[in-house]
């Protein structure tokens, strides 16, 4: 049983060693891949972000320079009429 033993004693340590390798907590490859992943899915987060940053930075210049489009925003958002102004509904 001990000639067995010593016979299989360095197979099981490195099937060990490649299970450690594999499912450490911080360093295992599946850890890695994991948090390879969130890496990738928070880039692209900041991307869209950054995006829709630049896009209020628009707005906001707009809204500080552009009269019309203020009174667009005003119309849309709170429904707004000028005096005398008319608003016809589709029967839909």
């Amino acid at each position: 049983m001990k000639k067995k033993l010593k016979k299989y004693a360095p197979l099981i340590l490195i099937i060990l060693g490649v299970l450690y390798l594999l499912f450490a907590p911080k360093y295992g490859f599946i850890h890695i891949v994991s948090e390879g992943r969130k890496k990738s899915h928070l880039e692209r987060e900041i991307k869209q972000l950054n995006v829709e940053i630049l896009l209020l930075e628009k707005k906001i210049e707009r809204l500080k320079s552009d009269d019309k489009y203020i009174e667009k925003m005003i119309r849309e958002q709170l429904n707004m009429i000028k005096h005398g102004e008319k608003i016809y509904k589709n029967g839909k």
